[in-house]
């Protein structure tokens, strides 16, 4: 290979470590080298300038393979490890491998050592581009989620800005024709009359979408405010009484939180308005020593949650599978709790460990 390896030879005896060396030379592998004999001279090594590969004896004075390992995993799972010992027993050796070494060579046989250098160093580019595939699979969700958002929030302000002006015009050109019509033309004021009332509509209409979008009150007030409009609204557009249990004076989220909470709020109450056919919704809003908890309640018809198919799950409005992933994404937990003809609880709770909040006093706890 072409990069000089900095190799890390843990060995008190040095002739073994220059017979070791003479091996790799023999393959013109290009490297340097680097002899410890002691844990606090590998600890410095790993602290300071970690190698790319580490050969070990297995027995030293006073530390042996099996620690080199341990501190080697808990500083740098990447960097690969080979036992390189005499002729010690076979359970010695696959106790290391078992342990998380990538070799074991013995040193009356270290033809293998340049191919087993080479093969771990491979194996574990491969895992680093594995891990890095994984950790962008894993950020997927998250800048799809802000994609939508930033789409939500374009649309919400075109047709705040620019739909909703236009309707406004020409409501105002209704009137303006509806005050120059003839008095006694009853027949032509009635349906100038029935018009302005459907552009009425339509312009409510507009807005409710806009504000399901992209509520404004999310971003001017926060989310105890948008939770409000949102109960509010569903309340009178469906007839279920809803009942929103949050503090007066709000703690102030980060805004990733509050816009997911908020979600998970639109798409529970969307369940329960499509699935549930009740008639109260209970929404509770608490935190605690740092952590949040959030509460849907509804005391609908329920289901069997042992029969729960995922297809039923993503019938659900947004369904439970990304109900959940939204939850993850800020570091909580969501569970859901339902039977038949008892109703349904969806629970969403994020610990102080994971809790990203800006301290601002506390809210009350949420009781159970």
């Amino acid at each position: 290979m072409n990069k000089e390896l900095d190799i890390v030879i843990i060995e008190d005896i040095a002739r073994d470590a220059e017979a070791m060396e003479a091996a790799l030379r023999d393959e013109e592998i290009s490297f340097k080298t680097r002899r410890i004999q002691t844990r606090e001279e590998f600890r410095a090594v790993l602290e300071t300038a970690p190698p790319d590969i580490v050969l070990s004896d297995f027995t030293l004075p006073e530390f042996d393979a099996l620690e080199a390992l341990h501190l080697l995993q808990a500083k740098r799972p990447d960097i690969p490890f080979i036992l390189v010992t005499g002729n010690r027993s076979e359970e010695v050796a696959v106790a290391c491998i078992k342990e998380g070494a990538d070799d074991y060579i013995l040193k009356a046989s270290l033809r293998r050592l340049p191919s087993s250098v080479l093969s771990a160093l491979r194996k574990k580019a491969v895992e680093r581009e594995k891990a890095a595939a994984e950790a962008k699979l894993r950020e997927l969700p998250r800048l799809i989620l802000h994609a939508q958002e930033a789409e939500r929030r374009r649309v919400a302000r075109e047709l705040h800005d620019s739909v909703n002006q236009l309707l406004s015009s020409v409501k105002f050109r209704i009137q303006s024709v509806e005050a120059r019509l003839p008095k006694e033309d009853n027949a032509l004021s009635a349906e100038v009359e029935k018009t302005r009332a459907l552009l009425d509509k339509a312009m409510l209409e507009v807005r409710r979408i806009s504000r399901n979008l992209r509520p404004s009150e999310l971003d001017d007030l926060g989310l105890v405010a948008a939770l409000r409009s949102l109960c509010t609204e569903f309340g009178e557009r469906t007839g279920i009484v809803v009942e929103l249990v949050c503090p007066d004076t709000p703690q102030k989220l980060p805004a990733d939180i509050e816009l997911s909470i908020y979600r998970i709020a639109q798409e529970a109450l969307t369940n329960v308005e499509k699935h549930a056919g009740a008639r109260r919704v209970t929404v509770e809003l608490a935190c605690d020593d740092g952590g949040l908890r959030f509460r849907v309640r509804d005391d609908g018809r329920g289901f069997d949650q042992s029969v729960l198919s995922l297809g039923a799950a993503k019938d659900a409005g947004m369904g439970l599978m990304d109900i959940e992933e939204r939850v993850r994404l800020v570091g909580g937990i969501c569970s859901v709790e339902s039977s038949p003809g008892a109703g349904t609880q969806l629970v969403v709770e994020l610990t102080p460990q994971t809790r990203r909040v800006t301290p601002a006093g506390r809210l009350p706890v949420l009781s159970s």
